[in-house]
């Protein structure tokens, strides 16, 4: 069936909202939206509006197969002395299940580097200048992005994101960013692209800034600062609240039944040459600074499962 002759349906529109149209059905709706305000119009007030960190999207241009992130890992690699055939990586990353059909999930990235002994760290909403301190303290770095914003149709790619929603699809290994963006990209080659500053940021935006950073374990010794997720835009419901002293109390429950398991127990003052510990008590004679610890660790953690984009009920 010819794309110009695809007759758009409700149905066909309300498939694509939800996320389940084909790609030619989306093809086809995204170049009507091109002439059409009125359609672009109602597709901007229906596309949903929420949105969260896509630790689950997958590295995986459509341009030629799922490997790019499989990729840039070996070119990395090769660039600390260590040689591993592509073969052998791939392999490696299906049997841990790191690959899948749609490429490798963002939280994945970097873990074929780990497994071959090299120290990696994740981090969301990065800048350019945590990529440029990175490389100058000699880390390599893996950015995901969206491989059509690098390489395809500017105004599609603008219409994907508002209507469909920013799609991380490919992996990048940036060389340098002072001006232009370096970046071996692996469906180019060994040659260096060179992408335009803005051009790289607008694809870069697309995996809320997520920068994969790789370096030896010694020089990570020396060079390591904990970059957790900034969870302050999120606001817990009154009933998820409730739910944190819950989670905190058994999170001390599970600390102290490990203590107790490895020969501590409790007493006055900590000392770790006896396995004396203050905090071995029930939850609830601890002090308030001492349960706020807990709670801390608790509601970061159901904060993280709602950046995510999951949904907690109860049933």
């Amino acid at each position: 069936m010819e794309m110009n002759k695809l007759r758009l349906t409700d149905e066909m529109i309300a498939a694509f909202l939800e996320g389940n149209a084909t790609a030619q059905e989306t093809e086809a709706i995204l170049l009507e939206a091109r002439k059409d305000s009125r359609l672009r119009e109602y597709l901007s007030l229906a596309a949903p509006k929420e949105r969260i960190l896509p630790m689950l999207a997958q590295a995986a241009s459509g341009q030629q197969d799922n490997l790019c992130n499989v990729r840039c890992e070996q070119y990395i690699l090769q660039c600390f002395g260590i040689t591993v055939s592509e073969e052998a990586l791939t392999e490696e990353a299906l049997e841990s299940d790191w690959l899948k059909d749609g490429g490798t999930p963002l939280f994945r990235m970097g873990s074929l580097c780990s497994l071959h002994g090299l120290s990696v760290a994740r981090k969301y909403h990065s800048s350019l200048d945590d990529i440029r301190v990175a490389l100058s303290e000699g880390y390599q770095v893996i950015v995901a992005v969206d491989g059509g914003e690098i390489d395809g149709d500017a105004e599609a790619e603008s219409l994907e994101d508002q209507f469909i929603g920013k799609i991380p699809d490919h992996s990048l290994v940036v060389l340098s960013c002072e001006g232009e963006v370096v970046c071996y990209d692996p469906f180019h080659g060994d040659v260096p692209q060179v992408v335009p500053e803005d051009k790289f940021m607008d694809a870069w935006n697309d995996s809320d800034y997520y920068m994969v950073k790789i370096n030896t374990k010694d020089a990570v010794a020396k060079l390591y600062r904990p970059a957790p997720l900034d969870l302050s835009d999120v606001r817990l419901p009154d009933s998820l609240m409730e739910l944190t002293e819950a989670i905190a109390e058994n999170t001390h429950e599970i600390w102290s039944r490990n203590r107790l398991n490895e020969g501590w127990s409790y007493g006055t003052e900590r000392d770790d040459a006896q396995l004396k510990h203050p905090d071995l008590l029930p939850y609830s004679d601890l002090t308030e600074g001492e349960k706020e610890y807990d709670r801390a660790t608790a509601i970061n953690a159901i904060k993280l499962i709602v950046k995510l984009g999951y949904k907690i009920e109860k049933r």
